[in-house]
């Protein structure tokens, strides 16, 4: 494979770290260097780790490795010049990638398919306020929204109607068709329609399902149409479906085709995910099935960087090592508040403003992160929650409000070393049932988590 030499001076540091060698074990790591300790904490598996990476694929090891990226519009990043590196026990390798691209452009309209058949089951009730939770990050962008829904029958459940209105509209409130059955070509043709009807400026469809066609019952037609009024059908799955008619369709109309990651989706992660991603695959150098870990960098110009991991298949051989391949000279200890999510309560339905006990409980968390050295930089996750009382919609914009003023409030006390993320998620994972006043209470919150990386 073509070795990219330009990228050399880029790995000279990280290779005088490591001291990698291909092909023979490492020599031990002598640089002082700080630890942080921190325990083991369970991240409930709709947070979206900051690593970015989505469904790492390493079956085809070692032939290839993929993972999804999805990336924001504000991220300015030039994947034809990013380096990915992998590091396998200290075999530092540059490997050679391909990437595809996918995004909708901002501002467009926005077809909304959702599957309502009864495989879906109990599916429908989350499907829906992961769908409101989704539009709620359109509605800054321009253009307009609609809904059609299938199961025996479609039926265009919501017509063209801009991202507010949408959001004051309840999931209950509008008809669902017979679940017995799969209209699925009839929707997407609907869908299709929708899209001739606003032909003159960019859309994208959005199919949630769990279902597919059978390799050869495709209709061609809907191949035909989709590119002939340039819209891209975008399909994310529940479940764990093999790819079949559904994944050639989004192939064929430039569009994406995610099958649901083992965290589950969430709104952020699913408007990141339409609105630009990558589907990377990189091609290991070091390609023996030794059961040893990769830990993958893609590194882009000016500073951006992502992470993952995986396994190798077999079974890893015993390494022997003359010192510890590293030692600690200093170790940095989290403070307990910032070991442990901290939440922050808002105690009245429909309030954002901060109590003064919530502002005591942000200080206190503040004063956490202050005694956190410089050299230490670190991400902020910010999450808005509501409880069950009113609309889906509703909720889900004062989950975000809650969210936002919590970051305004925490953003100009902070230093340059800390990021602050934000995500809002509505009534979707309440702490209890909502079973009465104590329990809604306890859901309408904003939860802050760190995640900790060393600068190099």
């Amino acid at each position: 494979m073509k070795f990219r030499f330009r990228h050399i001076a880029a790995l000279i540091p990280m290779l005088s770290i490591i001291f990698g060698c291909a092909g023979k074990v490492p020599k031990a790591n002598t640089s002082p260097a700080k630890k942080i300790e921190i325990p083991t904490i369970e991240i409930p598996s709709f947070r979206w780790d900051r690593s970015r990476f989505i469904n790492l694929d390493a079956s085809h090891f070692p032939d290839s490795v993929s993972f999804f990226l999805p990336v924001s519009d504000e991220e300015k990043l030039d994947i034809d010049n990013a380096l990915l590196v992998d590091d396998v026990f200290g075999w530092v390798e540059e490997c050679d990638f391909s990437h595809k691209s996918f995004g909708v452009p901002n501002g467009s309209n926005v077809v909304i398919i959702e599957d309502i058949s009864a495989s879906m089951g109990d599916y429908v009730h989350f499907t829906d306020r992961l769908i409101w939770g989704y539009i709620s990050t359109l509605t800054d962008a321009g253009g307009e929204v609609s809904l059609v829904r299938f199961g025996n029958d479609h039926e265009r459940s919501v017509d063209w109607i801009v991202p507010d209105s949408f959001l004051n509209l309840s999931p209950d409130s509008i008809p669902y068709p017979n679940a017995r059955g799969s209209d699925l070509a009839g929707a997407i043709d609907e869908a299709l329609d929708l899209v001739a009807e606003r032909s003159s400026s960019p859309c994208a469809i959005v199919l949630f399902s769990d279902g597919d066609f059978d390799a050869d019952e495709l209709p061609y037609t809907i191949i035909e149409r989709a590119n002939r009024y340039g819209v891209s059908i975008n399909i994310l799955m529940h479940g764990k479906n093999p790819k079949g008619a559904l994944a050639r369709l989004a192939d064929k109309t430039g569009g994406v085709y995610l099958v649901q990651p083992a965290g589950g989706f969430s709104p952020i992660m699913v408007s990141a995910i339409i609105a630009r991603s990558f589907h990377i695959s990189y091609y290991p150098r070091h390609t023996d099935e030794d059961g040893l870990l990769h830990r993958i960098s893609l590194a882009f110009p000016g500073g951006k960087r992502f992470f993952d991991e995986f396994r190798a298949p077999g079974k890893a051989p015993r390494i022997e090592i003359e010192k510890p391949s590293l030692f600690y000279e200093e170790i940095l200890t989290l403070p307990d508040e910032l070991l442990k999510t901290t939440v922050i309560p808002f105690d009245s339905a429909g309030n954002s403003e901060l109590l003064p006990e919530a502002q005591a409980i942000i200080e206190a968390y503040i004063d956490g992160l202050s005694s956190l050295a410089d050299s230490v930089e670190f991400t902020v996750k910010i999450a808005g929650y509501a409880c069950n009382l009113g609309p889906t919609g509703i909720n889900i914009r004062l989950s975000k409000q809650r969210a936002q003023v919590v970051r305004d409030y925490i953003e100009p006390l902070t230093d340059d070393n800390i990021s602050i993320e934000i995500a809002w998620f509505g009534e979707m994972y309440p702490l209890n049932e909502n079973l009465d006043e104590t329990d809604r209470r306890a859901n309408r919150r904003v939860e802050i988590e760190i995640n900790l990386e060393f600068a190099r």
